[in-house]
């Protein structure tokens, strides 16, 4: 049986990867109506931004928070990639729109 501190764990883990999901799509969004050079700009420095915040933020919450260690990790890093593969996936057809 899966005890609520598990599920919270979970819960708290996938949350801070929907967090940088959102993020990523709120610059992507902005960024789209600009030049080349800002685009990239955007773009870039959003990644570098919510890497050094979610993981300022996932130390916080393991250092204060009372939750299974291993299980939030495992579900933070599954939420981050699925938040890469949906940013690659918007660049891509980001920079299609931009070629034709």
């Amino acid at each position: 049986m899966v005890t609520s501190s598990v599920w919270f764990s979970i819960v708290l883990g996938v949350g801070l990867g929907a967090v940088s999901v959102v993020i990523s799509y709120i610059f992507l969004r902005h960024s789209a109506e600009q030049d080349v050079k800002r685009f990239l700009t955007l773009v870039l420095g959003s990644m570098v931004l919510r890497l050094v915040v979610i993981s300022a933020f996932a130390v916080l919450i393991l250092l204060l928070v009372p939750v299974q260690k291993e299980v939030f990790i495992i579900a933070m890093l599954f939420s981050l990639l699925v938040g890469i593969a949906f940013d690659t996936r918007r660049l891509y057809v980001e920079s299609k729109k931009r070629i034709e």
